[in-house]
């Protein structure tokens, strides 16, 4: 009986664990659209399959496959991916100079005053650099 007290605060415990430095695929589009309702996913035609996402883009490892998508924003894309852990996405952008917002990782955002804004305050994102510790 004792231990069925205990349950709930088990239960809190592990919710405040690391779990919460992630956001699954639809929680990420769920933050994005309820940030901006407008933005839209782009389809990516056959004929055009040098503009798909892939994981062997970025030489890091803890990519999600096929989790890859490109996103509009206000007229201006951005290639979008998902890591198993937040510190992966962290080293995926230090490797191509970009944001991430927890395990995710926005590409192609640099000088691109729309998508800068859109990562930073849907996502609270951070642009990383060559000095960035991603531990």
């Amino acid at each position: 009986m004792k231990f069925l007290i205990l349950i709930p605060f088990l239960v809190l415990l592990n919710s405040c664990s690391k779990d919460n430095e992630t956001l699954s695929a639809q929680d990420m589009w769920f933050k994005a659209i309820e940030y901006d309702p407008k933005i839209e996913l782009v389809p990516i035609p056959t004929h055009e399959s040098h503009k798909r996402v892939l994981c062997e883009h970025y030489q890091t490892e803890g990519c999600v496959v096929g989790s890859g998508k490109r996103i509009k924003v206000r007229l201006v894309e951005m290639p979008v991916i998902q890591f198993e852990k937040a510190e992966q996405a962290c080293k995926a952008a230090k490797i191509v100079n970009q944001y991430y917002a927890k395990n995710w990782l926005f590409d192609q955002v640099n000088n691109e005053p729309v998508l800068e804004s859109f990562v930073k305050d849907a996502f609270g994102a951070i642009k990383v650099d060559k000095t960035t510790e991603c531990d």
